[in-house]
């Protein structure tokens, strides 16, 4: 490390005031505000490393300053205080080679004149074409961020408010001049107060609507983006866009986005917005429901759920995407609606404003920006008032006319019938197996019904109350039947409106639950999917305690993809030393331990308290495992709530017996089973046939699926269909839907399973899950009228005897074997790099078959694949047979496009392919 260019003990070198910005030959400064005094430490040293790979060797000053904490990471020397570096290339990990320009002892980065100081240092000592700065911590949108644990003069805590940043930036970027680039590295700051607040000062933000991964931004992808001479500011925001979603995506997170947006475009967006809220206020006496249901289903990020906005107290992040929630107004109120004009103008302004954005699965219906919309007035915070936004915007305004509505009483909602009844006579049921057909049923009254949730436990006398295994919405029958019949984007803005003044719901139940496993242990908790965005059965999540070396224990809400049945989602609730509770991405580690949350209802009462269960190592990964659940008396409660915040709830109970037919030998036989028995056309006793199963794939449990895609809509000709066989606890199938490309699973209906060892042409079945994540059907059974012959190795396709219904899907011809002899310059061990910097290693073996292993440079995400091969007069044909892809979260099936026959250039050494440059290993 060079030496100190100067040391100053929680002094600044001040500076001249009004100094000029002068064109240099550097072409950026970026100057990066590190507030790592709590327990972000860990990570700001990761990103300190990726900054030093990614450092462009000329056209760019990084200059970072970093204020570490004690206690949370000891590397580059453990120091605490604060210091400013001089980012230096470096490709070693874990050696800080970075100039250390100032050391400034312990400050609080939470006061806004060590944020004046740094930016005034940095662009004076080192002067360029353009200036970029980066707020780097945790984000709680317009309320806070920089948060220093130990700010020193005696206080414990302290952050960064917006008004104290833009004062900050006010005195130190100099009049009639802009910072070209102002990027947030937190979460939730993608906000339109925020935009708007940071429009006098810079030209171009970059930011987030959601949690950012707990790795935060590629700093060693994003730097080479502005040694790129070509790249203006504006260019340079969505090149940071496009890079952190290709790395996010790799990584298989559901929750990340990442928005460009043009500051001199948010003042029309002000105007737009308040244009639309001119024109809706008078109208709020009618037109209050549809706004205030449409706040609260709107696309949220808030981690604990929408339905926590109306609990919390006035620090709820109320953060919904903006125009998701003008969107659910205008569809729900369709011709009524008054401001299509508005709209449009919104909409216009909006396109102009959001130069680039990128959302992931969970946050589709996001579009950039977000906006403050708390639902109820009990938590509107005054403290909004106070940004510049909040000063100058009518959107307060109409928020709050809407909560003024909702105040005034309407008829509260009541619950007039609630029972376990038979699927198919309606009858009350006091008793329920797991291969019954049971239906949980249930009618309200009352207008302006917002939601009926249902929770069901199970009682356990030792703990003098119920553990409940599930919480989720009951939605109204008319409602299902309208989003079915609803196409395309429209179906995703239908929300649950409960017509008239009553509303009937029912919902398919089975004594089975999902339990959380590790891989070798696994535990129940509550399961929760009411945050079910559109109303499909996308994602649940738990709660639980999650203990890290690097973050200590936290509250954490665990998500789970109901596709997958993986955890791709993990949010820490970090409780800040003033109360605030900041939600936290992580990148999960093995030796993490996660204690799972039940809610729990003691006897007697009726609110819910919290306790612990289970607790599990992180591992490989967390998975769902479905299991029955024990005999014993269940209870339902349902509570209904309408938009003023009335609400009724009562409960129902059943108990849970064994069935009559013999469940514990069906399934120890079912669970003897494997994949590769289970191949052939399986029929109901109608001779249709329930489903039709094919080669066994690899080793695993995995098969294709059989389908007659001659009767598949012309959309999904090319769609992959599997089978996969779990017999860990229940024994169950999975029919999974890929999309043409093998890399989204598009569906999911799972089969519970009951066999007769005896018999092995018989299965009974009964389906658990269905496409809407719903409990389905009765126990049905199953024969097996058609047998597979065995592959034909000269066209490895698939035959099916006695069964014209049912059309395989063949495999794709890999031609003949090659000679083992013709291959000698191309069998073996090959690795090197990929255009894109994975690492691929392949191995081609004498039978004509391969494997191929790639690897990202940051060692999270690895896809195998497998497959065949032929190499003929210079021409390599490359047939895969399958894959999978595995990152922190656990590991999913995988299938790449198929190629064409490719020429290659080789010698004995090196083989060139186009994806790839290979060296010889063996």
């Amino acid at each position: 490390m060079r030496p100190n260019l100067c040391v100053v003990l929680g002094l600044w070198l001040w500076l001249t005031p009004g100094m000029a910005w002068a064109a240099t030959p550097v072409d950026w400064t970026l100057m990066v505000y590190i507030a790592a005094d709590n327990d972000l430490e860990r990570a700001a040293l990761i990103d300190l490393d990726e900054m030093e790979r990614g450092m462009p060797a000329s056209g760019v000053e990084v200059i970072a300053l970093v204020d570490r904490a004690e206690g949370y990471a000891d590397g580059y020397g453990d120091w605490s205080d604060a210091r400013v570096l001089r980012i230096r290339p470096d490709s070693e990990t874990g050696v800080l080679a970075s100039e250390e320009l100032l050391r400034l002892g312990e400050i609080n980065t939470g006061d806004p004149v060590n944020v004046t100081n740094f930016v005034q240092y940095a662009t004076k000592n080192f002067p360029a074409r353009r200036y970029g700065l980066v707020m780097w911590d945790h984000g709680g949108g317009w309320q806070g961020m920089a948060d220093d644990e130990n700010p020193g003069q005696g206080r414990e805590h302290d952050n960064l408010s917006l008004s104290e940043l833009s004062g900050a930036l006010s005195q130190a970027v100099p009049k009639g001049n802009k910072l070209d680039l102002i990027g947030f590295d937190m979460c939730l700051m993608a906000q339109v107060e925020i935009a708007y607040e940071m429009a006098p000062f810079a030209n171009y933000m970059v930011a987030s609507q959601a949690v950012e991964p707990g790795y935060g931004w590629p700093y060693d992808r994003l730097l080479p983006e502005f040694a790129m001479a070509t790249a203006g500011p504006r260019r340079l925001a969505t090149n940071i866009v496009q890079r952190y979603a290709d790395y996010t995506e790799q990584a298989n997170e559901r929750v990340s986005t990442q928005s460009a947006i043009d500051l001199s475009q948010m003042e029309p967006v002000r105007e737009a917005i308040d244009a639309m809220a001119n024109r809706l206020g008078p109208n709020t006496t009618s037109l209050w429901p549809a706004l205030a249901r449409s706040v609260f289903w709107a696309d949220s990020f808030n981690p604990r759920g929408k339905d926590s906005n109306r609990k919390e107290d006035k620090n709820s992040l109320s953060s919904s995407d903006l125009l998701d929630v003008v969107k659910r107004a205008r569809a729900t109120l369709g011709t009524s609606f008054p401001a299509e004009a508005e709209f449009q103008k919104l909409v216009g302004a909006l396109d102009g404003a959001i130069i680039d954005s990128r959302v992931s699965a969970r946050h589709k219906l996001s579009h950039g920006l977000s906006i403050y919309a708390p639902p109820s007035g009990a938590t509107f915070n005054e403290a909004y008032l106070q940004t510049r936004f909040g000063q100058s915007s009518s959107w307060p305004r109409l928020i709050r006319a809407v909560h003024y509505e909702a105040q005034k009483k309407t008829q509260a909602p009541k619950i007039t019938l609630f029972k376990y009844a038979d699927s198919n006579t309606g009858a009350q049921q006091a008793t329920t197996s797991m291969l019954d057909a049971t239906t949980l049923r249930l009618k309200v009254e009352g207008n302006n019904l917002l939601w009926v949730q249902a929770l069901t436990g199970q009682h356990s006398p030792e703990d003098g109350g119920h553990l409940i295994l599930s919480k989720g919405y009951m939605t109204d029958t008319r409602f299902l039947a309208e989003k079915l019949a609803t196409q395309g984007d429209a179906a995703e803005l239908l929300m649950p409106t409960f017509k008239g003044n009553s509303a009937s719901m029912e919902m398919e139940v089975s004594p089975s639950t999902f339990t959380v496993s590790n891989g070798v242990d696994f535990g129940f908790a509550t399961f929760d999917s009411t945050e079910l965005q559109r109303g499909e059965g996308q994602s649940v999540s738990i709660s639980a305690l999650y203990d890290s070396e690097e973050h200590g224990k936290h509250r954490a809400v665990i998500t789970f993809n109901m596709l997958t049945w993986e955890a791709d989602g993990l949010v820490l609730l970090v409780k800040m030393k003033d109360g605030r509770v900041i939600p936290r991405g992580l990148k999960p580690q093995p030796n993490d331990k996660v204690t799972l949350l039940f809610d729990f209802i003691p006897d007697g009462k009726s609110e819910p308290q919290l306790k612990e269960g289970q607790t599990l190592t992180w591992g490989d990964g967390l998975e769902l495992i479905m299991s029955e659940v024990p005999n014993g008396t269940y209870t339902t409660w349902a509570l209904a709530e309408n938009l003023s915040g009335e609400s009724h709830s009562v409960s129902t109970s059943v108990r849970g017996v064994d069935a009559q037919f013999n469940v514990k030998a069906g399934f120890d036989d079912a669970r003897q089973l494997s994949i590769g028995q289970l191949a052939g056309v399986w029929s109901d006793a109608q001779g249709t046939p329930a489903f039709a199963i094919g080669e066994q794939i690899g080793k695993g449990s995995l098969a294709s699926m059989l389908i007659d895609r001659s009767a598949l809509p012309p959309e999904a000709k090319d769609y992959q269909f599997f089978v996969q066989l779990d017999n860990r606890l229940l024994p169950i199938l999975s029919l999974l839907t890929f999309d043409g490309d093998g890399e989204n699973l598009l569906g999911r209906e799972v089969v519970l399973l009951l066999a007769d060892a005896s018999q092995p042409d018989r299965l009974w079945i009964k389906t658990l899950v269905g496409g809407g994540g719903q409990a389905l059907g009765e126990v049905i059974e199953v024969t097996r009228t058609a047998q597979l012959e065995q592959q034909d190795p000269a066209t490895a396709e698939t035959v099916v005897e006695e069964n014209p219904d049912v059309t395989p899907n063949p495999t794709p011809d890999p031609g003949p074997v090659p000679d083992p002899i013709e291959q000698l310059s191309v069998v073996g061990s090959w690795q090197g790099y990929s255009q894109s910097g994975t690492l691929v290693w392949l191995e081609l073996l004498p039978d004509g078959t391969f494997q191929q292993l790639e690897t990202t440079p940051d060692e999270t995400v690895q896809v195998q694949t497998w497959g065949v091969y032929e190499q003929q007069n210079g021409v390599l044909a490359v047939q895969f047979m399958g894959g999978e892809q595995c990152n922190p979260w656990g590991c999913a099936p995988f299938m790449p496009p198929q190629l064409n026959p490719f020429p290659i250039q080789l010698n004995q050494q090196q083989l060139q392919t186009p994806w790839a440059s290979l060296e010889r290993q063996y």
